[in-house]
Protein backbone atom coordinates (compact mmCIF):
# COMPACT_ATOMS: atom_id res chain seq x y z
CA UNK A 1 0.00 0.00 0.00
CA UNK A 2 1.09 3.30 -1.04
CA UNK A 3 2.30 5.59 1.63
CA UNK A 4 0.83 9.30 1.87
CA UNK A 5 3.73 10.80 3.72
CA UNK A 6 7.00 10.83 5.40
CA UNK A 7 7.54 12.02 8.83
CA UNK A 8 10.45 12.09 11.51
CA UNK A 9 9.29 8.41 12.62
CA UNK A 10 10.99 6.87 9.73
CA UNK A 11 13.72 8.65 8.90
CA UNK A 12 17.52 8.29 10.22
CA UNK A 13 20.81 10.00 9.26
CA UNK A 14 24.44 8.57 8.29
CA UNK A 15 27.61 9.57 7.33
CA UNK A 16 30.15 7.72 6.18
CA UNK A 17 33.96 7.73 4.39
CA UNK A 18 33.85 7.53 0.34
CA UNK A 19 35.45 4.66 -0.57
CA UNK A 20 34.30 0.94 -2.33
CA UNK A 21 32.09 -0.34 0.65
CA UNK A 22 33.18 1.57 3.49
CA UNK A 23 31.30 1.99 6.53
CA UNK A 24 28.54 5.11 8.33
CA UNK A 25 28.11 6.19 11.44
CA UNK A 26 24.19 6.67 12.79
CA UNK A 27 23.98 10.27 13.44
CA UNK A 28 21.96 10.13 17.37
CA UNK A 29 19.24 13.04 18.19
CA UNK A 30 18.47 14.45 14.95
CA UNK A 31 15.88 17.36 14.88
CA UNK A 32 16.34 18.43 11.51
CA UNK A 33 17.29 17.44 7.92
CA UNK A 34 17.15 19.57 5.08
CA UNK A 35 18.84 18.65 1.43
CA UNK A 36 18.64 20.05 -2.33
CA UNK A 37 20.48 20.74 -5.30
CA UNK A 38 20.93 23.57 -7.65
CA UNK A 39 21.85 23.35 -11.06
CA UNK A 40 23.57 26.93 -12.37
CA UNK A 41 22.75 26.67 -16.28
CA UNK A 42 23.68 29.05 -19.14
CA UNK A 43 21.15 29.44 -22.17
CA UNK A 44 22.12 29.45 -25.73
CA UNK A 45 20.78 31.26 -27.96
CA UNK A 46 22.15 32.38 -31.65
CA UNK A 47 20.88 35.26 -34.35
CA UNK A 48 17.97 33.85 -36.69
CA UNK A 49 16.00 31.91 -33.80
CA UNK A 50 13.77 33.51 -30.76
CA UNK A 51 14.25 30.75 -28.13
CA UNK A 52 17.37 29.43 -27.59
CA UNK A 53 18.73 26.12 -28.80
CA UNK A 54 19.72 24.69 -25.59
CA UNK A 55 20.69 25.54 -22.02
CA UNK A 56 24.14 24.01 -20.67
CA UNK A 57 26.23 23.13 -17.32
CA UNK A 58 28.15 25.43 -16.89
CA UNK A 59 29.62 25.46 -13.72
CA UNK A 60 29.39 22.22 -10.92
CA UNK A 61 25.74 21.54 -9.50
CA UNK A 62 25.57 22.48 -6.00
CA UNK A 63 24.16 20.38 -3.14
CA UNK A 64 23.13 21.10 0.18
CA UNK A 65 22.80 19.45 3.62
CA UNK A 66 21.32 21.18 6.16
CA UNK A 67 20.92 19.22 9.96
CA UNK A 68 20.20 19.95 13.44
CA UNK A 69 20.78 17.26 16.78
CA UNK A 70 20.78 17.31 20.17
CA UNK A 71 24.38 17.71 21.68
CA UNK A 72 25.82 14.45 23.88
CA UNK A 73 28.78 12.59 24.26
CA UNK A 74 30.95 14.39 21.01
CA UNK A 75 29.89 11.06 19.36
CA UNK A 76 28.18 12.66 16.15
CA UNK A 77 30.88 15.42 16.40
CA UNK A 78 33.86 12.63 15.98
CA UNK A 79 31.41 11.13 13.07
CA UNK A 80 31.74 14.09 11.51
CA UNK A 81 35.39 14.36 11.19
CA UNK A 82 36.23 16.42 13.97
CA UNK A 83 38.39 15.96 16.93
CA UNK A 84 37.03 15.46 20.25
CA UNK A 85 39.39 14.54 23.11
CA UNK A 86 38.83 12.00 25.73
CA UNK A 87 38.39 13.11 29.39
CA UNK A 88 41.89 14.34 30.66
CA UNK A 89 43.27 14.09 27.58
CA UNK A 90 45.62 16.98 26.44
CA UNK A 91 43.85 19.65 23.70
CA UNK A 92 43.59 18.95 19.92
CA UNK A 93 42.14 21.50 17.83
CA UNK A 94 38.82 20.87 17.04
CA UNK A 95 38.99 20.85 13.25
CA UNK A 96 42.25 19.34 13.01
CA UNK A 97 40.71 16.49 11.81
CA UNK A 98 39.53 17.89 8.55
CA UNK A 99 42.55 19.92 7.68
CA UNK A 100 45.43 17.45 8.56
CA UNK A 101 44.79 15.23 5.65
CA UNK A 102 42.20 17.20 3.18
CA UNK A 103 40.42 15.12 0.81
CA UNK A 104 40.63 11.27 2.58
CA UNK A 105 39.93 13.04 6.04
CA UNK A 106 36.92 15.63 5.17
CA UNK A 107 35.19 14.64 2.17
CA UNK A 108 32.40 12.01 3.69
CA UNK A 109 29.09 10.56 2.05
CA UNK A 110 25.79 11.22 3.95
CA UNK A 111 22.61 8.91 3.72
CA UNK A 112 19.23 9.59 4.87
CA UNK A 113 17.66 6.24 5.57
CA UNK A 114 13.29 5.81 5.30
CA UNK A 115 11.59 2.59 6.77
CA UNK A 116 7.95 2.06 5.30
CA UNK A 117 5.08 4.20 6.47
CA UNK A 118 3.90 3.63 9.74
CA UNK A 119 7.17 1.94 11.12
CA UNK A 120 9.86 3.25 13.39
CA UNK A 121 13.43 3.35 11.45
CA UNK A 122 14.81 1.86 15.24
CA UNK A 123 14.52 -1.90 14.74
CA UNK A 124 13.41 -1.86 11.55
CA UNK A 125 16.05 -3.81 10.24
CA UNK A 126 18.49 -3.28 6.95
CA UNK A 127 15.54 -3.91 4.34
CA UNK A 128 13.04 -2.74 2.71
CA UNK A 129 14.56 0.76 3.07
CA UNK A 130 14.55 3.74 0.74
CA UNK A 131 17.75 6.41 0.51
CA UNK A 132 18.55 9.85 -0.54
CA UNK A 133 22.36 9.66 -0.64
CA UNK A 134 24.66 13.17 -0.89
CA UNK A 135 28.05 11.82 -2.19
CA UNK A 136 31.61 14.02 -1.32
CA UNK A 137 30.09 16.33 1.14
CA UNK A 138 32.20 18.18 3.23
CA UNK A 139 31.03 20.49 6.19
CA UNK A 140 30.66 24.26 6.13
CA UNK A 141 29.60 25.58 8.55
CA UNK A 142 29.07 24.10 12.54
CA UNK A 143 27.34 25.99 15.71
CA UNK A 144 26.45 25.00 19.20
CA UNK A 145 23.49 27.24 21.24
CA UNK A 146 22.39 26.45 24.34
CA UNK A 147 20.22 28.62 26.53
CA UNK A 148 17.75 28.06 29.97
CA UNK A 149 14.65 26.18 29.01
CA UNK A 150 15.59 24.70 25.56
CA UNK A 151 18.01 21.36 25.17
CA UNK A 152 21.46 22.29 23.63
CA UNK A 153 21.33 21.83 19.55
CA UNK A 154 23.82 21.85 17.46
CA UNK A 155 23.89 22.59 13.34
CA UNK A 156 25.25 21.81 10.45
CA UNK A 157 26.14 22.93 6.93
CA UNK A 158 27.65 20.40 4.12
CA UNK A 159 28.44 20.99 0.86
CA UNK A 160 28.24 18.25 -1.43
CA UNK A 161 28.75 16.98 -4.86
CA UNK A 162 26.28 14.68 -5.99
CA UNK A 163 22.50 13.05 -4.45
CA UNK A 164 21.18 10.40 -6.04
CA UNK A 165 18.19 7.80 -4.12
CA UNK A 166 17.99 4.01 -4.00
CA UNK A 167 14.98 1.77 -3.35
CA UNK A 168 15.60 -1.47 -1.31
CA UNK A 169 19.39 -0.70 -1.92
CA UNK A 170 21.98 1.98 -1.06
CA UNK A 171 23.20 3.87 -3.99
CA UNK A 172 26.56 4.40 -4.91
CA UNK A 173 27.44 8.10 -4.61
CA UNK A 174 31.18 8.91 -4.71
CA UNK A 175 32.35 10.41 -7.46
CA UNK A 176 35.25 11.00 -9.88
CA UNK A 177 34.96 14.60 -9.81
CA UNK A 178 36.70 15.15 -13.32
CA UNK A 179 34.49 13.53 -15.62
CA UNK A 180 31.14 13.18 -13.49
CA UNK A 181 30.74 9.30 -13.36
CA UNK A 182 30.10 7.23 -10.39
CA UNK A 183 32.97 6.33 -8.25
CA UNK A 184 31.90 3.45 -6.12
CA UNK A 185 31.61 -0.54 -7.32
CA UNK A 186 30.19 -0.95 -4.07
CA UNK A 187 27.89 1.09 -2.11
CA UNK A 188 28.20 2.21 1.51
CA UNK A 189 27.27 -0.44 4.56
CA UNK A 190 24.67 1.18 6.52
CA UNK A 191 23.68 -0.55 9.98
CA UNK A 192 20.21 -0.74 11.51
CA UNK A 193 19.36 2.52 13.49
CA UNK A 194 19.36 2.13 16.87
CA UNK A 195 18.74 4.77 19.67
CA UNK A 196 21.44 5.65 20.32
CA UNK A 197 23.73 7.45 23.24
CA UNK A 198 23.16 6.34 26.80
CA UNK A 199 22.50 10.21 27.39
CA UNK A 200 19.06 11.48 25.58
CA UNK A 201 20.27 14.60 25.82
CA UNK A 202 22.09 17.24 28.21
CA UNK A 203 20.43 19.76 30.40
CA UNK A 204 20.75 23.60 30.63
CA UNK A 205 20.84 22.80 34.47
CA UNK A 206 24.36 21.04 33.68
CA UNK A 207 25.57 23.66 31.58
CA UNK A 208 28.52 26.35 33.06
CA UNK A 209 30.01 29.12 30.95
CA UNK A 210 33.49 30.35 32.27
CA UNK A 211 35.05 33.31 31.06
CA UNK A 212 38.63 34.03 32.19
CA UNK A 213 42.32 35.70 32.02
CA UNK A 214 42.45 38.96 29.26
CA UNK A 215 42.35 41.72 31.55
CA UNK A 216 40.97 40.38 34.79
CA UNK A 217 38.49 39.07 33.88
CA UNK A 218 36.49 36.51 35.70
CA UNK A 219 32.60 36.13 35.19
CA UNK A 220 31.36 35.71 38.75
CA UNK A 221 28.08 33.73 39.12
CA UNK A 222 27.46 35.74 42.38
CA UNK A 223 26.95 38.90 40.01
CA UNK A 224 26.63 37.29 36.29
CA UNK A 225 24.10 34.70 35.62
CA UNK A 226 24.59 33.15 32.17
CA UNK A 227 21.39 32.72 30.28
CA UNK A 228 22.82 31.35 26.99
CA UNK A 229 25.56 30.80 24.97
CA UNK A 230 26.87 29.98 21.41
CA UNK A 231 29.50 29.46 19.62
CA UNK A 232 29.96 29.29 15.99
CA UNK A 233 32.64 29.02 12.79
CA UNK A 234 32.27 28.92 8.78
CA UNK A 235 34.19 26.61 7.07
CA UNK A 236 34.17 28.89 4.26
CA UNK A 237 34.84 26.57 0.60
CA UNK A 238 36.66 27.55 -1.96
CA UNK A 239 36.00 25.44 -5.30
CA UNK A 240 39.00 24.71 -7.48
CA UNK A 241 38.33 23.68 -10.50
CA UNK A 242 40.15 23.00 -13.48
CA UNK A 243 39.96 22.72 -17.21
CA UNK A 244 38.55 19.10 -18.03
CA UNK A 245 37.27 18.57 -14.95
CA UNK A 246 32.92 18.47 -14.88
CA UNK A 247 33.23 19.30 -10.95
CA UNK A 248 35.48 20.81 -8.61
CA UNK A 249 38.24 18.64 -8.19
CA UNK A 250 38.72 19.92 -4.29
CA UNK A 251 36.96 21.99 -2.16
CA UNK A 252 39.43 23.76 -0.15
CA UNK A 253 38.48 25.43 3.42
CA UNK A 254 39.19 29.55 3.23
CA UNK A 255 41.35 30.32 5.72
CA UNK A 256 41.72 32.06 8.05
CA UNK A 257 38.70 30.96 10.04
CA UNK A 258 37.47 33.06 13.10
CA UNK A 259 35.28 31.08 15.35
CA UNK A 260 32.41 33.46 17.53
CA UNK A 261 31.42 33.40 21.08
CA UNK A 262 28.60 35.10 22.60
CA UNK A 263 27.00 34.83 25.93
CA UNK A 264 23.85 36.43 27.72
CA UNK A 265 23.32 36.68 31.11
CA UNK A 266 21.06 38.95 33.82
CA UNK A 267 23.11 41.09 35.41
CA UNK A 268 23.21 41.75 39.77
CA UNK A 269 25.90 43.71 41.30
CA UNK A 270 28.24 44.93 39.51
CA UNK A 271 32.29 44.18 39.39
CA UNK A 272 35.41 45.04 37.81
CA UNK A 273 35.95 40.92 37.95
CA UNK A 274 33.07 40.45 35.84
CA UNK A 275 33.17 43.77 33.37
CA UNK A 276 35.95 46.12 32.46
CA UNK A 277 36.23 49.91 31.18
CA UNK A 278 36.86 50.44 27.38
CA UNK A 279 39.97 52.22 27.87
CA UNK A 280 41.61 48.75 29.78
CA UNK A 281 40.84 47.43 26.67
CA UNK A 282 42.25 49.77 24.76
CA UNK A 283 45.43 49.61 26.78
CA UNK A 284 45.42 46.46 26.98
CA UNK A 285 45.34 45.29 23.59
CA UNK A 286 47.12 41.98 23.03
CA UNK A 287 45.24 40.25 26.10
CA UNK A 288 43.38 37.63 25.26
CA UNK A 289 40.29 35.27 27.00
CA UNK A 290 39.73 31.27 27.15
CA UNK A 291 36.12 30.30 27.12
CA UNK A 292 34.79 27.55 28.66
CA UNK A 293 31.13 26.00 27.35
CA UNK A 294 30.87 23.30 29.23
CA UNK A 295 27.78 20.92 28.52
CA UNK A 296 28.03 18.40 32.08
CA UNK A 297 26.90 14.59 32.14
CA UNK A 298 23.85 14.49 34.32
CA UNK A 299 24.51 12.02 36.01
CA UNK A 300 27.91 9.43 37.15
CA UNK A 301 29.04 6.66 34.08
CA UNK A 302 27.93 9.51 31.57
CA UNK A 303 29.46 11.74 29.18
CA UNK A 304 29.14 15.37 28.43
CA UNK A 305 31.16 17.59 25.74
CA UNK A 306 32.72 20.61 26.66
CA UNK A 307 34.14 23.35 24.35
CA UNK A 308 36.82 25.65 24.48
CA UNK A 309 37.73 28.92 22.56
CA UNK A 310 41.21 29.90 23.53
CA UNK A 311 43.41 32.75 22.40
CA UNK A 312 39.72 35.09 22.22
CA UNK A 313 39.23 38.90 21.70
CA UNK A 314 36.32 40.40 23.02
CA UNK A 315 34.80 42.68 20.42
CA UNK A 316 31.45 43.56 22.18
CA UNK A 317 30.04 43.98 25.80
CA UNK A 318 26.27 45.68 25.65
CA UNK A 319 23.79 46.40 27.82
CA UNK A 320 19.91 46.20 28.00
CA UNK A 321 17.30 47.32 30.25
CA UNK A 322 13.77 48.02 30.24
CA UNK A 323 10.64 48.27 32.44
CA UNK A 324 9.29 44.77 33.30
CA UNK A 325 12.65 43.14 32.21
CA UNK A 326 15.91 42.16 33.50
CA UNK A 327 19.33 44.17 32.87
CA UNK A 328 21.22 42.25 30.78
CA UNK A 329 24.36 42.26 29.91
CA UNK A 330 25.50 40.21 26.57
CA UNK A 331 29.45 39.53 25.68
CA UNK A 332 30.23 38.87 22.29
CA UNK A 333 34.28 37.05 21.79
CA UNK A 334 36.33 35.78 18.59
CA UNK A 335 39.11 34.22 18.03
CA UNK A 336 40.83 32.39 15.11
CA UNK A 337 41.05 28.64 14.57
CA UNK A 338 44.85 27.04 15.37
CA UNK A 339 46.55 24.85 12.89
CA UNK A 340 47.18 20.78 14.67
CA UNK A 341 50.08 21.53 16.29
CA UNK A 342 48.52 24.93 18.04
CA UNK A 343 47.01 24.66 21.05
CA UNK A 344 47.13 27.94 22.99
CA UNK A 345 44.48 29.46 19.78
CA UNK A 346 41.22 27.77 18.17
CA UNK A 347 38.61 25.80 19.11
CA UNK A 348 39.21 22.47 21.12
CA UNK A 349 36.63 20.01 22.49
CA UNK A 350 36.46 17.04 25.38
CA UNK A 351 34.26 14.73 27.05
CA UNK A 352 33.30 15.21 30.44
CA UNK A 353 31.13 13.93 33.42
CA UNK A 354 29.00 15.36 35.81
CA UNK A 355 29.97 18.74 36.67
CA UNK A 356 31.72 18.35 40.27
Amino acid sequence: MARNRVIYQTEGLYAGGTGNGASTTQIKRVQSANYSFDISRQDVNQYGQLARIDSIILEPPTVSLDFSYYVTDGANEAALGFSVSGQGAGDVNFISGLIANQDAAQEKNYFIATASGGNDLVGYGTSSREFIGIGNGVVASYSVDAAVGDLPTASVTVEGSNMAMGVGAVPNVTINKENGNILQTTPNTIAGAVSGSDVSALRPGDITVTVTGGIGVNLNANNYKPTSASMSFDLAREDINKLGSKFAFAKEIDFPISVSFTCDGILADLSTQDITGLHDVVSTDSAVFDLVMALNAPYAGRSGIQYTVKGAKLDNQSFSSSIGDNKTLSLTFSAQLGGPQDITNGLFAQTVGPAS
